[in-house]
C-alpha cells in the first residue's frame, strides 16, 4: 500500500519551481520556522497519518497515547512500508489552484497561513534538484525582470 515516493522528470520539476516562484504553489517550506508545529493545520491530511514516534523514554511519557501507538505499530510489518514512505518525504506542497480549476484552500487559514484540504509529495532527491532548478529560475526571472 505504502511505498517510497517515486522520482518525477526533470520537466516536472522544473515546472514545479516556476509555479512555485510565481506563487502558485505553496510548499512546506513557506512555513516559519516558529510556525512548524502547525504543518498539520496547513496540509489537513497529516492530521490522518500515523502519530511521531515519542521524543521522550522518560516514565511520565510513557503512558501518552502516542507511546501506545507506537508500540502497536512497532509489532505490525505492514508499518515497516509506512515507515519507508514516511522517511521518503522530502518536501510537501499543493496548488492554490489545481489544474482542473478547483481551488484547493479553504476558505479561511491559520496564523496568515493558508489551510489546504490536498497535499503532493516530493522525496529528497527531487527536493534537491527542486532547489538548484528555483535558484536558477529565480537568477533568469532577477535578470529579465531588472532589464
Amino acid at each position: 500500500m505504502y511505498e517510497p515516493i517515486e522520482n518525477k522528470s526533470d520537466d516536472f520539476i522544473k515546472n514545479l519551481a516556476k509555479d512555485i516562484f510565481n506563487n502558485k504553489v505553496f510548499t512546506s517550506f513557506m512555513i516559519p520556522e516558529r510556525e512548524n508545529a502547525q504543518i498539520s493545520m496547513v496540509f489537513m491530511p497529516l492530521m490522518f497519518m500515523h502519530p511521531h514516534h515519542p521524543h521522550s523514554t522518560d516514565d511520565d511519557t510513557a503512558k501518552l497515547r502516542e507511546n501506545k501507538i507506537w508500540e502497536i505499530l512497532d509489532e505490525d510489518d505492514e508499518n515497516v512500508k509506512y515507515k519507508a514512505f514516511l522517511s521518503s518525504i522530502g518536501m510537501i506542497y499543493e496548488y492554490y489552484v489545481d489544474e482542473n480549476g478547483n481551488n484547493n484552500t479553504f476558505p479561511r487559514g491559520i496564523n496568515g497561513l493558508p489551510m489546504f484540504s490536498s497535499m503532493r509529495l516530493l522525496n529528497f532527491e527531487d527536493t534537491e534538484k527542486l532547489r538548484i532548478f528555483y535558484d536558477q529560475y529565480s537568477k533568469i526571472r532577477q535578470e529579465a525582470d531588472n532589464f
